[in-house]
C-alpha cells in the first residue's frame, strides 16, 4: 500500500468524520481538502474520491455545484454516515488501510480534532 492508494485516503477521511462525530466535533471542510496535513493527493484524484464516498452513502453534507469551469462541492456540514461507519470497521480493505497508516496518522489526527 502507499499513501496515495485509494483506500487509504478513504480511510483518512473517513476516520477524520468519524473521530470528529464522537468528539462531538464540526468537521473541517479545509481539514478534507486534497491539500490538507491529512489528505496530500492531486485535486482531480480527491474529486473521484469524494464522488465515490457520496454516491457510495458513507458521507453526506456535502452540495455539489456546476460552473462552466467544472464541478465541487461546499460543505454543508459534511459527516459520516452509519453505512460509512461499517464500512470503516468491517471492510478488509480498510482495515489493511489503519494498519498501514500507523502511529504518525493517529498523532496528526488527534492534534488536527483537538484544534477544532
Amino acid at each position: 500500500m502507499a499513501h496515495n492508494d485509494m483506500q487509504v485516503v478513504i480511510c483518512k477521511i473517513l476516520m477524520y468524520l468519524y473521530e470528529c462525530l464522537k468528539a462531538g466535533k464540526t468537521p473541517q471542510w479545509s481539514d478534507l481538502q486534497y491539500n490538507s496535513k491529512l489528505i496530500e493527493i492531486p485535486e482531480t484524484y480527491w474529486k473521484v474520491i469524494i464522488s465515490e464516498l457520496i454516491r457510495s452513502g458513507f458521507i453526506e453534507g456535502l452540495m455539489s455545484y456546476q460552473t462552466k469551469n467544472g464541478s465541487g462541492w461546499v460543505d454543508d456540514r459534511v459527516y459520516i454516515t452509519l453505512k460509512g461507519v461499517e464500512y470503516l470497521e468491517e471492510n478488509q480493505g480498510m482495515r489493511k488501510a489503519k494498519g498501514f497508516l500507523g502511529q504518525s496518522f493517529f498523532v496528526v489526527l488527534e492534534g488536527t480534532i483537538a484544534k477544532i
